[in-house]
């Protein structure tokens, strides 16, 4: 839009005054300051239309409190013959607000006459509004865009005008994405306002730009963003259709500047490449017609954001401070993800992955705390030479890397044979068996084998050995039970033998152990082989043997909750009591509120596995009670929550209401 048209004021205001200008035609030429929606040679007083919204500081958690995106297990190590698979079950943990790794964020300006007042404000506030998003995201680049519109005159689809004057330009990439806030405030502060002839530019040829031009840099990984400062609409022969209605504003006519061959640019076609590359669009929006605001609205909507209703001075309703609002606008997304899932992070290794269950999960709102459960199943490919190949599994949010698991599958050649010990994640004071897998070995003719293992001796006592026995391939072989005999502290010797070879691939035989009681979550003891032999009476056979290892889960809380009529009763003791279904339990730390969960049909909850906290206890309270006959808690119930422990700490201190309308304490 032109500079002249921002000065233009309604004629005569004597004769305004004087009731006369209802009389009046419209000054030849006339145009309102901003586009409010009106066909070309129309004219009505500019009424600008700003919605009263308020835009409060994004204030995220600092990252320790929000914690941090983790898949579980974080590694897996397997030896597999070409065409084997296995099956893995994944959770993903997803803190609230999680905060992407790194961002990459395009300003898009508008450098027609009627952005003059926006410009400014942008070169004003362009260090606080990196700034503000860097507190965000640290790992963030910027770059910048301009554009005005094309020097020519027009006619297509029902529009006919002239879009641009002498200087002025549709696009240009005034700043790839760089990590130098200097740089960009310097190509943001080199910006010079051109002109525009009628209302509509060039949004569509800069917005197709951004995915277009591989100059501008966007980097994998990334959450993207365009932050658009524009005050119009784009040329399009059908630039309501997002809401609507009917109206052209021409044909955007592309890199080549001719109108109606295969070059020109749809803005619908534009905004879906930006949904397709992951982009988040976010007008800034200063224009004042309500129909091109839903547009835009409508567009950002594609791409998953929201647009945003600014002054016509570029500044914020309300008087809010402008790196503010931007830093909300981009904390906000941080909180939802259209569609949550694992995949490769390398399209190389897309073969290994034969299947993910569920797919994905869609449209997650991540304003709390959540985890998310896959199943997974890895495949060799078939023909796939011997060595180890390793890769990594991503947690991917919306193109966003979040957690990664690294996969490594070692195939084996054909002299030498593979032993593994098996990876256990267990809790204090279980019973637990570690599998010692073996690949395929028919054919191998072998007869008999030795190994010794050893565990870790520190942490003291964290498992202790309680005898073996056979698996799978030894009892498929027609084996008998292993010989196993302790040497040492932590070492064991096994042994078997049979009248036949083994046959077949998968645990040869199995370690027993009993976890401590006071093993503490996050403990982990590894098991090696000391030596392993397996022996074939026709040759020699190497043996390439992998350690494993056992660790301690995060810890959980659980209990149940009972209606208690009496402490003690002639007939059945002290067991007369009654599960409570349906009481709301609270789990939180010093942070604040972490979870919720009802009691089931036994009366019992748990919440889990959680991961213990130095100086952070985690504390259980009770907020709702059932109100169902013979169902009140007494305040005996509910202190009976406080007798279960957390990370072997007690829950001590910890805050809970008994629905004192209903507490009964007897005993």
């Amino acid at each position: 839009m032109s500079m002249e048209v921002r000065g233009t004021k309604l004629v005569c205001l004597i004769l305004l005054a004087a009731g006369l200008v209802a009389a009046l035609p419209a000054v030849a030429g006339e145009r309102p300051e901003r586009d409010v929606g009106m066909n070309p040679g129309e004219f009505v007083g500019y009424h600008p239309t700003v919605p009263d919204r308020v835009f409060p500081p994004y204030n995220p958690p600092e990252p320790s409190m929000n914690g941090t995106p983790t898949l579980t297990p974080s590694e897996i190590h397997k030896t597999l013959d070409a065409g084997e698979s296995f099956g893995e079950h994944k959770t993903l943990h997803m803190p609230e607000y999680p905060v992407p790794p790194k961002a990459d964020i395009v300003f898009v300006l508008d450098l027609t006459g009627s952005m003059e007042e926006e410009l400014d404000n942008v070169k004003a506030n362009a260090i606080d509004i990196m700034t503000e998003i860097r507190n965000l995201v640290p790992d963030t680049y910027f770059g910048v865009i301009s554009h005005m519109d094309y020097v020519d005159s027009y006619s297509y689809c029902g529009y006919s005008d002239t879009y641009g004057e002498s200087g002025d330009y549709p696009y240009s990439l005034d700043q790839a994405l760089t990590s130098n806030m200097a740089n960009v405030q310097s190509a943001i502060n080199a910006l010079v306002m051109g002109h525009g002839s009628d209302w509509p530019e060039a949004y569509a040829r800069a917005l197709d730009e951004c995915t277009r031009d591989g100059g501008v840099g966007w980097r994998a990984g990334t959450k993207k963003f365009v932050i658009q400062f524009g005050d119009d609409l784009p040329h399009d022969c059908d630039v309501y259709a997002g809401i609507g209605q009917v109206r052209t504003t021409g044909r955007d006519p592309g890199r080549n500047g001719v109108v109606g061959d295969g070059d020109d640019v749809f803005i619908m076609d534009a905004v879906n490449a930006l949904k397709a590359e992951g982009i988040c669009l976010v007008p800034l929006y200063s224009g004042g017609s309500a129909d091109a605001f839903a547009s835009w609205d409508y567009w950002a909507g594609v791409t998953g954001c929201d647009a945003y209703q600014m002054n016509d001075d570029g500044t914020v309703p309300g008087g809010v401070d402008i790196a503010d609002t931007i830093a909300a606008i981009i904390g906000e997304e941080f909180a939802h993800i259209d569609e949550l899932g694992l995949v490769v992070c390398d399209d190389g290794w897309s073969d290994w992955l034969v299947s993910v269950d569920p797919p994905s999960y869609v449209d997650v709102d991540l304003d709390h705390p959540q985890d998310f459960e896959f199943d997974i199943e890895i495949m060799v490919p078939e023909g796939t030479a011997p060595g180890e190949y390793c890769f990594e599994i991503c947690a991917d949010g919306d193109g966003i890397t979040y957690a990664t698991q690294l996969v490594c599958i070692e195939v084996p050649g054909d002299d030498c044979i593979h032993l593994k010990v098996g990876e256990i994640w267990g809790r204090a004071g279980e019973d637990i068996q570690v599998p010692v897998y073996i690949q395929d070995v028919t054919g191998w003719d072998i007869m008999a084998f030795e190994m010794k293992l050893c565990w870790c001796d520190t942490p003291a006592g964290l498992i202790q050995y309680e005898g073996c026995a056979p698996g799978e391939v030894m009892v498929a072989s027609g084996w008998g039970e292993p010989a196993c005999g302790s040497c040492e502290g932590n070492c064991i010797t096994v042994a078997g033998a049979g009248a036949r070879p083994l046959a077949g691939g998968g645990v040869l035989f199995f370690l027993n152990f009993h976890i401590s009681e006071n093993a503490k979550p996050g403990m982990c003891c590894e098991i090696c082989f000391d030596y392993a032999y397996v022996y074939d009476p026709e040759r020699p056979l190497e043996v390439c043997p992998e350690c494993g290892w056992v660790c301690i889960e995060a810890c959980g809380i659980g209990g149940s909750v009972y209606n208690w009529y009496c402490r003690y009763d002639p007939c059945c003791g002290y067991y007369r009591y009654s599960p409570i279904e349906g009481v709301k339990m609270n789990l939180s730390d010093c942070h604040g509120s972490i979870e919720t969960k009802y009691t089931d049909s036994a009366g019992e909850y748990y919440f889990g596995p959680l991961e213990p906290m130095d100086g952070c206890p985690y504390c259980v309270d009770i907020d709702f009670c059932p109100t169902l006959p013979g169902r009140s808690i007494s305040a005996y119930d509910a202190a009976l929550v406080l007798q279960y422990v957390v990370c072997d700490d007690p829950l001590e201190d910890c805050p809970f209401d008994v629905c004192v309308d209903q507490a009964a304490f007897s005993l």
